[in-house]
Order: structure tokens, then C-alpha cells, then sequence
């Protein structure tokens, strides 16, 4: 049996291997507590797992049909396409903006789409709306994937004639240029300046005289408010007043019933004695009088 001093030993050896060792590192997997919303959407036994999303996959016929082919991949990918063809390209560029005559509906067109994702974001209940980590892993597959064929081509409308360069397509280009048409044209260019230009400053005139007004209209207004408050108030004090002067009214009646009552009481009094006693004293009979003109 080991006595103390030996186990004292191997125990302060043992600690001083260990700090050699240095710290032990904890290679087991650990297991991350369920968050408050896993609790409650009975969540929290759920296994974490990773896709891989590549050309190979195809996209759901379900959501191609919920969210369809925008206009942004209809005239503009198969030009792309075609250009890419005859360039020997075999791959799509991954970033790509449409050709000028169809920059502006594009824009407008996803206007339109922003706004329609953010009505159908507004309809969800509070449990299904999206947040700032779910929009970064929502429609991967859609996102991600790399069709085979472009999509086919959908009309758009454009604001240019399809005849606008084949209108002029093989006419001679004039060697000689009028100089009378010329200055013309600039002289009616330069009256049509000077009429945009009036039209602008009445315009702008009309515009400031309509912001003195609604001042003049919103100072009109609020010196009413003004003395419709003031007004108010001099009703409550009024009212106030004069019921503070009909309690007084009240009271003084009330004290003047009570003294014609008791001047009455006084009055009977002074007959009753005059009557059963006429021996009296007339001192006293006087005295009775003072009493009740004191009364009074």
C-alpha cells in the first residue's frame, strides 16, 4: 500500500506530464442547442444537410410553372444565343444585359416583378415570411441552374418601328447640302427652344404662385384653429361663472326663505302674546318689536 508522501509524488508528476502535454482538444461533433423557433415548429430534430446544385439538375415542373419565364430571358438570352453561335461560343456568358431597344421594357418588366413578389411576400402569414438568412438559400435550384437550351422567345413591345432602317435601306446619300433648308431648320429649331422655354417659365410661375397661396391658405387656416380654441375657452370660463354666480343665486334664495320663515315665526309670536296678555309692559312689548325689526 502506497503511503502519502508516494501518492503526494505521483500526483504532482502526473499534473506536470499533463502540462507538457499541453490541452486536450475535444475532436467529438458537437451538437448545437434548438433555437426558440425550432422549439416551436418542432424543428429541433432535424439533421443538417447540404445540396449540391449543378447543370445536371433539372428544375421542378411545379415551380417553373408557379414562377414562369420572364421576359428578361426571351428576346435578349436567344439573340445572346445566336450571337454566341456564330462567335463559336459554346457557353453563355453567367452576367448579361439586354441590347438598348430593349433596355427600357426590361427595367419596366422588373419594376413590375419586384413589385409582384413583394405583394405575394405581404399575403403570407408571419411564420412563412421571408427574412434576410432566408432569401440567400430561397430558389437555389431555380437560381443556380444552368439551362441546356435558351427558353423560347416571347413578344415584347418596343417603342421602335421594325421599319425604322429598312425605310432608307439602298437610297443615295446627297452630295450637296441646301443651305436656305438649313438655316431654316435651325431657326425652327431655335422658335421651338424659345417656346419650350416660355412655356417653362409659366409653368414655374404658376407652380410658385400656387405655393404662396397654399401658405397664405395654411396661415388662413391655423389663425382659425387659433380663435376657435380661444373662443372655446372663453365659453368654459364663461359657463364657469355663470354657474358659480347660480350657486351664490341658489344659496342667497334659500338663506332669504329661511329668514322669512323665522321673521313669520316671530311676527305669530308677537300677536299670540299681545293677545293672551294685554297687561304688559310696554318695555317689554317694545322689546319684543326691536327683536324681530333685528330680525328682519
Amino acid at each position: 500500500m502506497a503511503t502519502e508522501p508516494e501518492v503526494r509524488q505521483y500526483l504532482r508528476r502526473l499534473r506536470f506530464k499533463r502540462r507538457l502535454e499541453g490541452p486536450r482538444l475535444d475532436l467529438r461533433p458537437r451538437v448545437h442547442a434548438p433555437t426558440v423557433l425550432q422549439k416551436i415548429f418542432k424543428q429541433r430534430n432535424q439533421k443538417r444537410s447540404v445540396y449540391y446544385v449543378t447543370s445536371g439538375r433539372q428544375i421542378p415542373e411545379e415551380e417553373e410553372k408557379a414562377e414562369g419565364v420572364g421576359e428578361q430571358e426571351s428576346e435578349a438570352a436567344e439573340e445572346g444565343s445566336r450571337k454566341n453561335e456564330k462567335k463559336g461560343k459554346q457557353k453563355d456568358k453567367p452576367f448579361w444585359v439586354p441590347p438598348d431597344e430593349h433596355f427600357a421594357p426590361f427595367v419596366a418588366f422588373q419594376k413590375e416583378q419586384t413589385a409582384l413578389e413583394r405583394r405575394k411576400e405581404l399575403a403570407l402569414p408571419v411564420h412563412k415570411k421571408p427574412n434576410a438568412r432566408t432569401r440567400l438559400t430561397a430558389d437555389l435550384l431555380r437560381r443556380l441552374h444552368i439551362p441546356d437550351e435558351p427558353p423560347p422567345a416571347e413578344k415584347t413591345m418596343v417603342d421602335m418601328d421594325p421599319e425604322f432602317y429598312t425605310i432608307v435601306e439602298g437610297r443615295p446619300n446627297r452630295d450637296r447640302v441646301s443651305v436656305r433648308e438649313y438655316i431654316s431648320h435651325i431657326r425652327d429649331l431655335v422658335r421651338v427652344r424659345l417656346k419650350i422655354g416660355y412655356n417653362e417659365d409659366e409653368s414655374i410661375l404658376v407652380d410658385e404662385q400656387f405655393r404662396l397661396e397654399r401658405e397664405r391658405l395654411d396661415q388662413i387656416l391655423g389663425q382659425q384653429k387659433q380663435y376657435v380654441d380661444l373662443f372655446d375657452q372663453f365659453l368654459a370660463e364663461d359657463h364657469a361663472t355663470s354657474m358659480e354666480l347660480l350657486k351664490k343665486a341658489d344659496l342667497a334664495a334659500r338663506l332669504s326663505a329661511e329668514k322669512d320663515a323665522e321673521i313669520k315665526v316671530w311676527i305669530r309670536t308677537k300677536g299670540v302674546l299681545r293677545t293672551q296678555d294685554k297687561s304688559l309692559p310696554l318695555i317689554q312689548v317694545r322689546h319684543y318689536e326691536m327683536l324681530s325689526e333685528r330680525k328682519s
